[in-house]
């Protein structure tokens, strides 16, 4: 039976704390500590409010430990540190574990996604992309829809209730940036949950000493941004070294098992020029380890102003294709000759032909060259092979492949000739064309 009256789990909480109550373990400093669930589970239920306010119970009095002992901000390390005068009290049970039966743990359940094979539930996702490009616009565009629970099929967002999201900023400023945004995005503000110490938005947390913060603010919601999450992070942690960086990402785990909730945390791309993502990831290769999934922002080498956004890694799906977007001006405010008074907001163009890892590979080969002279050998083929008509991008392929040539290679020659791509009837083939053979059904995708 699970406790869905907020009063219910209070007085349960308040009992908890007698001797009457659940079993109780002293922790080392000699507190008593509470119980990982309310005495009505065996385990801790993420939708029972009285287990909830346990874990609130659990991480207010860890963050009162670490002031006092001056460690590392971990809010699940455990202080084992006793004074040898003193006999070494037991290790609270409800940390250590033990070995279970396979049937005794929880039943096998599918993946629930927020979106379809882009964004799980109960999970960390981690988006990256240069600076400067459209992330947090990106970010936005996804907050307007599970605010309002309008649909998005092609992005895999079903129709549902409208759902709270929970926003830690810190690299745009609330007032000038984040709001206008969100309103011409059309999010319903009522749902939507900051995190921060003032009302202009400034003051942002620092996790995980801040933790229990955004697990009260995450009660009922479905999506958590952290944008940028480094920024959040404690002075003294460096998560350019393996171990810190997964102490630092493991909180975070923790949070969206417990609760349900998607994690999406963001953060920049390094200056890497190979084509190669994985070394891409600004801070740690860590990040890539942990993270259920991770999406790739970065921008269309073809098309100014278009953004590509897709999964790089996953484990939970097969690859799909990345989604392109293109940000435009709202007319909001008066224009000045200090500003234009417009706000940004991403259109959705459609489904790119290829992932955002193999977008990355071909914008990396572009740029730095197949040499000169087998650019100018496949240009030329590819250009004749075209000249006569419209020819399915399959067949392109494969005639490459005859001719010795790859399909990475053939795409990159596609865009230098400028080809076009079109897709006369969705679902159906796509087609390959030079621009005086397009039919004036082009796609906007490349």
């Amino acid at each position: 039976m699970k406790i869905t009256n907020p009063a219910e789990a209070s007085a349960i909480v308040a009992k908890h704390r007698t001797t009457e109550g659940a079993a109780t373990s002293a922790a080392p400093s000699g507190r008593v500590r509470p119980p990982a669930h309310c005495p009505r589970h065996e385990y801790y239920d993420r939708a029972c409010l009285g287990c909830r306010e346990y874990y609130r119970e659990q991480l207010e009095l860890e963050r009162q430990e670490r002031l006092e002992r001056d460690a590392t901000p971990d809010p699940f390390e455990v202080d084992l540190s006793v004074s040898s005068e003193q006999p070494q009290a037991e290790e609270p049970e409800w940390v250590r574990p033990k070995v279970w039966h396979a049937h005794e743990l929880d039943a096998a359940r599918r993946v629930d996604w927020l979106a379809a094979q882009r964004l799980p539930l109960a999970s960390v996702c981690y988006m990256l992309g240069p600076e400067g490009i459209g992330k947090s616009l990106w970010t936005i565009w996804l907050v307007a829809l599970i605010t309002t629970g309008k649909p998005f099929q092609g992005f895999g967002i079903p129709p549902r209730e409208p759902r709270v999201v929970v926003l830690v900023l810190t690299e745009d400023d609330w007032s000038t940036v984040v709001r206008p945004r969100l309103e011409v995005a059309g999010a319903d503000l009522e749902n939507v949950r900051v995190v921060c110490t003032d009302s202009d938005g400034s003051g942002a947390p620092i996790f995980p000493r801040d933790m229990d913060i955004v697990l009260d603010a995450a009660a009922d919601a479905v999506l958590i941004v952290v944008d940028a999450w480094a920024d959040t992070l404690p002075g003294n942690l460096s998560v350019k070294d393996p171990q810190q960086a997964r102490r630092a990402l493991h909180p975070w785990k923790e949070l969206a098992t417990r609760t349900g909730v998607s994690v999406l945390l963001t953060g920049h791309t390094n200056r890497e020029k190979g084509g190669n993502v994985r070394n891409a990831y600004g801070l740690t290769g860590e990040i890539r380890k942990k993270a259920r999934m991770t999406i790739l922002a970065q921008p269309d080498p073809d098309e100014d102003g278009v953004l590509v956004v897709g999964p790089e890694k996953t484990n939970l799906t097969a690859p799909v294709a990345a989604s392109r977007f293109r940000i435009e001006p709202v007319q909001i405010f008066e224009a000045t000759d200090a500003s234009d008074g417009t706000v940004p907001r991403l259109v959705w163009l459609g489904d790119a032909t290829s992932s955002a890892r193999d977008y990355f590979a071909d914008a990396a080969a572009a740029e730095n060259g197949d040499g000169s002279e087998d650019r100018n050998e496949i240009d030329d083929w590819l250009t004749a092979y075209l000249s006569q008509g419209s020819v399915k991008a399959n067949d392109v392929f494969q005639a490459a492949d005859a001719n010795g040539f790859s399909k990475d290679q053939v795409k990159r020659a596609k865009r230098r000739i400028k080809a076009k791509a079109e897709r006369p009837q969705n679902p159906g083939p796509w087609f390959w064309s030079l621009p005086a053979f397009t039919t004036g059904t082009e796609s906007r995708e490349q």
